[in-house]
C-alpha cells in the first residue's frame, strides 16, 4: 500500500526577508546579553516573592498605600503652550530633567522639566516636514555628543538628535546630504509611508525600532544607513512598538487587530495575541517582563501574560479610543493612559506586588480641551506629563509635590489661562507669564 505524502503546513502569511551576516551577529549579540539579563530578573522577582513573609509584606504593602494615597491627590499642577499647532507626542527623560514635545506641525522643544524656570523651551526644532509621529529620549545615551534623542514623521525619515552638543554635522555615511541644524546628527530613510512610532533598544542604544503605516517595522543600526531589518507580518499599518526589559523580545501592533511578539534572536513571530475588537494602537512592556499591555479603538486596555500567551485582564478604560500607555519604569505597580475623551486615567495592581494581573483605576484627571495623544510617568510615579490636541502639555502631580515645588519657587503653579484679548497666558511664579498664539475659534 502506498502512503500518503504528508500534508504541507498552511502558512500563516508572514514573510521574512533574508538576512546579512551583520544581522546575524547583532541577533548573536542579543541572544549572550538577554540570557545573563533575564536570569538576573527572574532571580530576583523570586528572591522578592519568597521574601514576602507577614512582616515586610506589612511594610510593602504600606508603601504600596501611600503611593495609592498620593495617586488620588493628583491634580494639574502646571499647563503649557506647546505649539501653534495640536501637540502629537510627549517624553521625559531618562534623569527626568528635562521634557521632549512634538506636534503635528513638525516641531520638536525641549523644556526643562517639571517647572520650567525659563518662559520658552531650551531647543526648538523643525524637525520634519508635517506630523511627528514619536520623539523619544536615548535612555542610555553614551556622552554629551551622542545621540541623545531620536524622532520619526510623516516625512518617512528616522532622525537622531544631541540636544546637548555644539555644532555638529551629519556624518556622510549615515546621510548623502549634510545636516544643516546643529543638533542633528543623522537621518534614514527607507519607509514607504509615515513612521508611526520610535523606541530604542533597552540594552544596545546604538540600535532602533520603528513602526510605519507601510506595514513593516524595521531594525535600524545607527552606524548604517540603511535598515538591519525590514520585517513584515501585520497586514495594515503598523503603529506601536515596545521592547522588552531583556532587549531580547519585541512587542509590535497594528490596525489589523493583533499584537505579535517576535524573537529578535531567531527572528520568528512566537506569538500572535488576538483580542482586540478594532485597531490597537497604544502598546506598553511592563518592567516585569512578561506583562504586556495593549490599547486601541475598542475603548479597552488588554493586559497579556506571555508565560500563558492569553489575556489575563482587561478593562474598559476610557469612553472613547486608548492613545497612549506607559507602564511606570521603577516597578511597573502604576499604570497611565491617555484617551480621546480628553482624559488621563492612573491605574494599579491591586495589592501593588505586581504579581496579581487585576488593575483597577486611582483617578480621572480631565482638563484638556481635546484628545490626550500621549501621555509619560517618572519613576517613582510621582508625576504625569501629558499632551494633546489643545496644544498644551500638562503637568500632573500629588498634593504634597505640588507645596513643595511652590515652596521652593516661592509663588504659582504655572498655569494657562485666556486673556480677554483672547491670548493664552501661562502664568507662574509672580510677575512672569508666556504670551501665546491667538486662539482659534
Amino acid at each position: 500500500t502506498s502512503v500518503a505524502p504528508p500534508k504541507e503546513k498552511e502558512s500563516e502569511g508572514l514573510y521574512y526577508t533574508p538576512g546579512s551576516e551583520k544581522l546575524k551577529e547583532v541577533r548573536q549579540l542579543f541572544a549572550d546579553s538577554s540570557l545573563h539579563l533575564s536570569g538576573e530578573r527572574i532571580k530576583k522577582a523570586k528572591e522578592f516573592r519568597e521574601g514576602l513573609v507577614p512582616s515586610t509584606f506589612q511594610a510593602e504593602l504600606s508603601r504600596f498605600n501611600e503611593l495609592k494615597k498620593n495617586l488620588h491627590s493628583f491634580q494639574n499642577s502646571a499647563s503649557h503652550i506647546g505649539d501653534e499647532r495640536p501637540l502629537s507626542y510627549c517624553n521625559i527623560s531618562p534623569d527626568q530633567s528635562r521634557l521632549v514635545t512634538a506636534s503635528v506641525s513638525g516641531q520638536i522643544r525641549v523644556w526643562d522639566f517639571p517647572f520650567p524656570p525659563k518662559e520658552q523651551p531650551n531647543l526648538d526644532h523643525q524637525a520634519h516636514n508635517g506630523r511627528v509621529g514619536c520623539c523619544v529620549w536615548n535612555p542610555k545615551p553614551l556622552d554629551n555628543k551622542s545621540a541623545d534623542l531620536a524622532s520619526g514623521g510623516l516625512d518617512k525619515v528616522l532622525k537622531l538628535w544631541s540636544t546637548n552638543s555644539g555644532t555638529m554635522s551629519t556624518d556622510d555615511n549615515n546621510n548623502n546630504n549634510q545636516s544643516t541644524d546643529d543638533h542633528l546628527l543623522s537621518q534614514y530613510k527607507g519607509h514607504t509611508d509615515r513612521i508611526c512610532r520610535v523606541a530604542w533598544h533597552p540594552v544596545y542604544t546604538s540600535f532602533l525600532a520603528t513602526t510605519s503605516a507601510d506595514c513593516t517595522w524595521r531594525l535600524w543600526d545607527v552606524n548604517r544607513p540603511e535598515p538591519l531589518l525590514t520585517q513584515d507580518g501585520h497586514s495594515k499599518s503598523t503603529y506601536g512598538i515596545a521592547f522588552q526589559c531583556d532587549g531580547s523580545l519585541v512587542a509590535t501592533s497594528g490596525y489589523d487587530t493583533f499584537v505579535r511578539i517576535w524573537d529578535l534572536r531567531t527572528g520568528m513571530n512566537v506569538m500572535v495575541l488576538k483580542g482586540h475588537a478594532k485597531a490597537v494602537i497604544a502598546l506598553d512592556w511592563s518592567i516585569n517582563g512578561y506583562n504586556v499591555a495593549s490599547g486601541g479603538d475598542d475603548n479597552a486596555i488588554k493586559m497579556w501574560d506571555i508565560r500563558q500567551k492569553a489575556c489575563v485582564y482587561t478593562i474598559p478604560a476610557h469612553m472613547s479610543s486608548v492613545a497612549h500607555i506607559q507602564f511606570e519604569r521603577e516597578n511597573g505597580r502604576v499604570m497611565v493612559s491617555a484617551g480621546f475623551d480628553k482624559t488621563v486615567r492612573l491605574w494599579t495592581c491591586r495589592d501593588g506586588t505586581g504579581v496579581v494581573t487585576d488593575w483597577r483605576q486611582e483617578k480621572v484627571l480631565g482638563g484638556h480641551e481635546g484628545l490626550v495623544a500621549c501621555v509619560d510617568i517618572t519613576n517613582g510615579g510621582k508625576c504625569v506629563v501629558s499632551a494633546g490636541q489643545d496644544r498644551t502639555w500638562k503637568v500632573w502631580r500629588g498634593e504634597d509635590e505640588i507645596k513643595e515645588a511652590k515652596k521652593e519657587r516661592g509663588g504659582l503653579s504655572c498655569m494657562c489661562r485666556y486673556n480677554k484679548w483672547r491670548k493664552m497666558r501661562c502664568v507662574s511664579w509672580p510677575g512672569s507669564y508666556l504670551e501665546g498664539v491667538e486662539r482659534r475659534r
